[in-house]
């Protein structure tokens, strides 16, 4: 048998590979990770809400009190309805629903609240609930969620 010697890993003669490697190794984790940063620049773009501008003029406490029963009203139903009809989707949906709640509350608030404090507290009230049910929402999909559908697919096979 032959005695095969020993290659050195630093030869010279592959350095150009290695800094071929080695840059595109570079751009790829660069564009890897500007690619993440813009998309979680833009999620949480899309999901912060501002405040509404001024309203010209305020509606009356009962309009108001009316308003904010309909949109809490509504995120009592998309709570409820976590579990249908898939419970490993209630996050998406939950976030889906909240995307088109939030201006309807921002401009309600943006027309009622101005000058008083005390409306001011309720709105402020319901807009952590709906935080709140956001990260129920999350949890709900990602804890409960496989152990609901599990269950559910158990009974329709008894069936």
């Amino acid at each position: 048998m032959s005695h095969v010697p020993p290659q050195d890993p630093n030869d010279p003669r592959f350095r150009p590979y290695r800094r071929g490697m080695l840059g595109l190794y570079l751009v790829l984790t660069v564009v890897f990770c500007l690619h993440l940063i813009v998309s979680v620049f833009r999620s949480t773009g899309e999901m912060t809400f501002s405040p509404a501008g001024e309203a010209h003029a305020p509606r009356p406490d009962a309009e108001c009190a009316a308003g904010l029963r309909t949109l809490w009203g509504e995120l009592e139903v998309q709570r409820g309805e976590m579990s249908s009809p898939s419970a490993l989707a209630a996050d998406q949906r939950f976030l889906s629903f909240r995307a088109q709640w939030f201006p309807r509350f921002r401009a309600l608030e943006a027309s009622c609240v101005p000058g008083r404090p005390a409306q001011g507290e309720l709105f402020r009230a319901l807009e952590k609930l709906a935080d709140l049910y956001t990260t129920l929402a999350v949890r709900y999909a990602g804890e409960a969620g496989p152990t609901v559908e599990g269950l559910r697919m158990g009974l329709e096979a008894v069936r």
